[in-house]
Formats: C-alpha cells, structure tokens, sequence
C-alpha cells in the first residue's frame, strides 16, 4: 500500500469531529487505494493479530487516535472510535 493512501486515511480521521466514526470498506479502499481482503468480512479478522493488525490501513487509523469498535461484516462497514484524550479542540 503507498504511503500516500495511508495518509489520505489518517488525514481523513484526523480532520472529524465527535467521538465514533462509521467507516465503509468501500471508503476505506478510496482513501488507501487498496481493497480490504475478502477476510474483512469477519468480525475475527480485525482482531486477529494476523488480520486486520498486519494490514498497514491499521497503523493509519492507530497512529491518527482510532480503534475498532464494532464490525458489521453484511454492511461492510467497521465502526471506530477515537481513543480518549485524542478528540480535536475546536
């Protein structure tokens, strides 16, 4: 994945407001430029260290003050939220 689409999504992050974020797999795939794997689907693969850990999107969303919250594999969407301490002053 370039590091270009790993900031586009750490920037996108970055710059909501509020506390949780709804992001579709299909957003995620505009912002990096990669498709999620087929094993995006499940609920496990984002909390397998082997999953949604080794995919660099991760780091992005880490690094910018986001974890997982939920996963909503039939619609293909994964909730976040930002760790506290992390939310912008407006």
């Amino acid at each position: 994945m370039e590091h270009d689409g790993l900031k586009k999504l750490s920037d996108y992050l970055d710059g909501l407001v509020g506390g949780t974020c709804a992001l579709p797999f299909e957003r995620m795939r505009e912002l990096t430029g990669r498709v999620l794997p087929e094993a995006a689907a499940s609920s496990a693969w984002w909390t397998d260290p082997d999953g949604w850990q080794a995919w660099p999107g991760s780091h992005a969303c880490a690094s910018a003050g986001w974890r997982v919250e939920s996963v909503h594999a039939a619609a293909r969407l994964v909730r976040l939220e930002r760790l506290a301490g992390d939310a912008p002053v407006d």
